[in-house]
Formats: C-alpha cells, sequence, structure tokens
C-alpha cells in the first residue's frame, strides 16, 4: 500500500513539474515574440525602411547563432 502511494504522490509532482516547466516555456516563447514585434513597430515608427528593419533583425539572429 505503501508503494502505491509513494508512486501515486511521484506522479502527481512529476505532472506538477512538467506544468511549470511548460508554462514558463509558454510565457517565454510569448514573451519574446511580442519584444519582437514591439521592437519592430519602434523602428517602423522611427522611419526605417522594411528592408532595414529586416537587416536589424537578421543581424540580430545570426549573432544569437554565434553566440549559441
Amino acid at each position: 500500500m505503501a508503494t502505491e502511494s509513494a508512486r501515486a504522490s511521484s506522479a502527481q509532482g512529476d505532472l506538477r513539474n512538467y506544468a511549470l516547466v511548460t508554462g514558463a516555456y509558454w510565457t517565454d516563447t510569448i514573451a519574446d515574440g511580442a519584444s519582437r514585434i514591439l521592437v519592430l513597430f519602434y523602428f517602423y515608427e522611427r522611419g526605417y525602411s522594411p528592408f532595414a528593419v529586416a537587416s536589424l533583425f537578421l543581424f540580430y539572429e545570426v549573432f544569437g547563432i554565434v553566440t549559441n
């Protein structure tokens, strides 16, 4: 009986950890996407051309690859 209770408790803890990690990942993904959109709008309002904004994002992505 004690082992079944321990297994149920462990499974519940595993589900909690999974939900926390998944929620944190979703939050990070949404925040990253939102910040990219805000940066895009910022440079658009400053008068940058679409090509210049695309170049900024390309620069950002290339150095993200180099850093990782």
